[in-house]
């Protein structure tokens, strides 16, 4: 990370290879550096140009993800929106606090708090609307904005509902209360489950052991093989259901599994058009 003071001339840049925060020692090299000099006044207060960032109201998504491999979590939580209140102006993320902006400019902020603008408003050389703000470099998204996180979370609670019924049905199978042919189709979103648990838990391993993602290690080896078994295990089950869908006793649950089965594969699907199907980050 790094800052930069334009009045005083001075900055700093901190770097740091590991997973922990930089937010303790970042405030301390700020007070050291401004320990000579007065606290600034507070920056002046401009009035919100109501019809400049009209257009700019609604909902806006990330253009420019930091990590193309993980780049699709900024469509699928949500993006950000910009919204007024009076003569305020917030940005409001779909999961977290939202962020209260004050105008320096017709089409240029500064969130409450901080002495510089941060946010601005422009065009880029299409024409499209453009946010920029901590969050990135962000677009004006269209009325489906909301679908995406919508069948993100939807999928997320079949695949939780179906591993718990999974575990249910294991049960029923061994005190042999479920006919055989069914007990696969059943316990098959459960197993994808799981592949999907371990890539997220390897990725995360892998974040505090970035050196491992270059060779051939026990974290980039999960995270080539589990997205496959994933995508495999949902398309297995799948074709099962399928093919056994009159075998079923209950419509309920042949339906419930289909719909699970598709959740499972609009999430593959994700995951395949990021590059994360045959995933070998020891090659790169």
């Amino acid at each position: 990370m790094f800052a930069y003071n334009r009045v005083l001339g001075m900055g700093y840049t901190l770097s740091n290879n590991g997973a922990k925060p930089l937010t303790t020692i970042s405030i301390l090299v700020r007070d050291f550096l401004l320990r000579d000099y007065p606290t600034p006044p507070p920056p002046p207060t401009f009035p919100l140009d109501a019809a400049a960032i009209a257009p700019y109201l609604g909902h806006y998504q990330s253009a420019a993800p930091r990590n193309a491999l993980t780049g699709f979590s900024t469509h699928l939580l949500g993006g950000i929106s910009l919204e007024q209140s009076g003569q305020l102006l917030t940005l409001k993320p779909l999961i977290g606090a939202p962020d209260t902006l004050l105008a320096t400019g017709p089409l240029t902020f500064r969130i409450s708090g901080q002495t510089q603008p941060s946010v601005a408003l422009t065009r880029d050389r299409d024409g499209e609307l453009v946010l920029i703000s901590p969050q990135g470099y962000a677009l004006k998204a269209g009325m489906w904005w909301w679908l995406p996180p919508t069948l993100f979370w939807a999928s997320i609670l079949l695949a939780t509902t179906s591993s718990i019924a999974g575990l249910i049905w294991i049960i029923y199978a061994l005190r042999k209360q479920l006919p055989r042919l069914q007990l696969l189709p059943r316990l098959l979103p459960l197993l994808a489950t799981v592949a999907l648990i371990i890539v997220v838990l390897a990725l995360v391993s892998l974040g505090g052991n970035v050196a491992a993602a270059g060779r051939i290690s026990f974290e980039s080896v999960l995270l080539f093989v589990a997205p496959l078994a994933f995508a495999v295990l949902t398309l297995w089950g799948l074709v099962l259901t399928v093919r056994r869908f009159r075998l079923f006793r209950s419509r309920v649950v042949a339906w419930y599994l289909l719909l699970t089965y598709g959740a499972l594969g609009l999430i593959a699907t994700v995951l395949g058009s990021y590059g994360w199907l045959g995933l070998q980050l020891w090659s790169v």
